[in-house]
């Protein structure tokens, strides 16, 4: 779905998100029309990694990009999508899942960002 739309690949991204630096390189971003914002993609690879664990170990990285792209770009991310390389689906492809940039994530980026000051 990506190919056919505005993309970025391997886009690096330091912003300040008040006394913390978000610094990383988003793996894809890309503009879904349907959804009406951006979509921030991140490859893992872990080897054992099952769906229902993703948004609570990479939630809040993930999310930092996301927060990091709309500070750079003045555009809105609606959703990260965390695709598990390691974990194929039923058609050989990696498993994505889809964690919509709701408050819940958000507030879990904020959290993991006040921990990072510690």
């Amino acid at each position: 779905a990506a190919a056919r739309r505005p993309q970025h690949r391997e886009l690096p991204v330091c912003v300040r998100h008040g006394e913390v630096l978000i610094e990383g390189t988003i793996d894809l971003v890309y503009r879904d029309d349907e959804l009406d914002g951006w979509i921030v993609v991140d490859y893992k690879t872990d080897a054992h990694l099952q769906p229902d664990e993703v948004r609570e170990r990479y939630g809040g990285q993930a999310g930092a990009y996301a927060l990091a792209f709309e500070a750079a770009a003045g555009e809105r991310v609606v959703a990260v999508e965390v695709l598990l390389a390691s974990l194929p689906d039923p058609a050989g492809a990696a498993t994505v899942v889809r964690l919509i940039c709701d408050r819940t994530l958000r507030d879990l980026v904020e959290s993991r960002l006040r921990e990072a000051l510690v």
